[in-house]
C-alpha cells in the first residue's frame, strides 16, 4: 500500500472513530464500569507507619492534644479511595424550598404521630449534656466502604437509623444499588453527595445489602430489584446556613429524627485517629491537604464539647465511644476538620410497600428516569 492509500485508510478510520464517539455520547448517561475492583489498601511498610505515628505522637504530646492515634484501616489505604464527600453548593432559598416540601410531606403523613416509636426514660433534647442514639438501639452497625462512596454509607445510616425509630426494625440497606443507578446525579465510586443519595432513597429507594452487596465498583444499573427500603423525605438541619447549620440545630435534628448526614475533612491525622476527642486543627496549616469525606453524627457530649460520629471505615478505626465493643466511632470535637457542615436528616418510611410507592409517585416529577 503506498503512502497514499495508507493517508486516505487512516483518515476513513479516524471519521468513523469519531462518529462512534459521537454516537455514545448521545445515549443516555452511560454507566463507567471499572475493570478490575477498588483497592482500599495499599502496601504500607511498618517502619514508614510507625515514623508517621511518631511524628503525629510527637505533635499530640507537644500540643497537649487530647486524641489518640494508631495504624488503622484508613491509614493502611490510598485515603483517596475511602472519601470523596462533596461539599454542597446550595442556596438558602433553594433549601428553605426543599424544607418546606418535607414539612409537607410529614404532615400529611397520616400515621407519622403513632407510629414513631419515642425514646424511653428521658426524651432528647437540645439541652441534654449528652445524647448517643445507640443506647437506644436505635443505630446499626458499623459498615466498611471499599471506594469512593462514602456519602452513600452516610446517607443509608441516616436512613437505618430513622427506620429503627419510626419501625423499630433494623436493615441493612444497599449501598450498591444507590452508586449502581443514581444516573451519577449522586455520585459513583469517586466522589459523591450525601443529600443527593438522600434524596434517591426519597425518590427510588434501595434493596439489602444481602440482595446487592458493595462491589467496590460503579457496577452495572439493575432497577429490576426489589425496593425494600426507602425515605419518605429528607430536609437541612438549618436551611438558613447549610454550610454552617449551628449546634442547636443539629442537636435538634438529631433528636427529632436519629442520625444526620454531616461533612468533614478527613485530611492530615483524621485517618490515624484511635480514640480520645479529636481535636486536631491541623487542617488550618499551610501545607494540609483537605479530603471530603461524609460520616454520620448520632449524638454528643457537652462535657467534652464534641458529636459523636459513626464513620464507614470498619471497625479497624476509631473507638467505642463509651459504648458497646465495637470500634468504628469517634468523638470529633464541635467544628473540628468541618464536623457539621452540611447536616442533613431523612425521615423513613413507614414499612408497608403501598405506602412507599404512593409517597415515591408524589414526587417522581423529581426522578430522572
Amino acid at each position: 500500500m503506498n503512502n497514499k492509500a495508507r493517508y486516505i485508510a487512516l483518515l476513513i478510520f479516524a471519521i468513523g472513530t469519531f462518529s462512534m464517539k459521537q454516537d455514545v455520547l448521545g445515549q443516555d448517561a452511560p454507566v463507567v464500569k471499572r475493570k478490575q475492583p477498588v483497592k482500599a489498601e495499599k502496601p504500607v511498610t511498618v517502619s514508614a507507619e510507625a515514623r508517621v505515628l511518631s511524628k503525629l505522637e510527637k505533635r499530640i504530646s507537644d500540643l497537649n492534644l487530647t486524641f489518640r492515634v494508631g495504624r488503622t484501616y484508613a491509614s493502611q489505604s490510598d485515603l483517596i479511595q475511602i472519601t470523596g464527600g462533596l461539599k454542597t453548593l446550595v442556596s438558602p432559598t433553594e433549601a428553605r424550598a426543599q424544607n418546606d416540601l418535607a414539612a409537607g410531606l410529614l404532615s400529611a403523613d397520616s400515621a407519622f404521630a403513632d407510629k414513631i416509636q419515642l425514646p424511653a426514660g428521658p426524651g432528647c433534647s437540645v439541652n441534654s449534656e449528652t445524647w448517643d442514639w445507640r443506647r437506644l438501639g436505635k443505630i446499626t452497625p458499623v459498615r466498611k466502604q471499599r471506594c469512593g462512596n462514602c456519602w452513600a454509607y452516610a446517607a443509608l445510616s441516616a436512613l437505618e437509623s430513622s427506620y429503627l425509630i419510626r419501625n423499630n426494625i433494623s436493615i441493612n440497606g444497599s449501598e450498591q444499588y444507590i452508586v449502581s443507578n443514581n444516573n451519577n446525579s449522586a455520585g459513583d465510586c469517586i466522589k459523591g453527595s450525601a443529600h443527593k443519595a438522600l434524596e434517591y432513597l426519597v425518590l427510588r429507594g434501595t434493596t439489602s445489602e444481602d440482595v446487592l452487596p458493595d462491589s467496590g465498583l460503579v457496577g452495572t444499573p439493575n432497577r429490576k430489584l426489589n425496593i425494600l427500603f426507602g425515605g419518605m423525605t429528607w430536609a437541612w438541619a438549618n436551611p438558613e446556613n447549610v454550610g454552617e447549620p449551628g449546634i442547636l440545630k443539629i442537636k435538634q435534628a438529631i433528636c427529632e429524627r436519629g442520625a444526620v448526614t454531616s461533612w468533614i475533612d478527613a485530611g492530615g491525622s483524621f485517618a490515624y485517629y484511635a480514640g480520645g476527642v479529636y481535636n486536631d486543627l491541623d487542617n488550618r496549616e499551610a501545607d494540609h491537604k483537605e479530603i471530603g469525606h461524609f460520616v454520620a453524627i448520632i449524638g454528643w457530649d457537652e462535657t467534652k464539647k464534641a458529636w459523636l460520629v459513626k464513620n464507614s471505615w470498619g471497625t479497624n478505626w476509631g473507638e467505642t465511644a463509651d459504648f458497646g465493643t465495637d470500634r468504628g466511632y469517634a468523638w470529633v470535637g464541635y467544628g473540628i476538620h468541618g464536623i457539621g457542615t452540611d447536616v442533613a436528616w431523612t425521615q423513613a418510611r413507614r414499612r408497608p410497600r403501598r405506602a412507599f410507592i404512593k409517597t415515591r409517585q408524589t414526587q417522581s416529577t423529581r426522578l430522572t428516569r
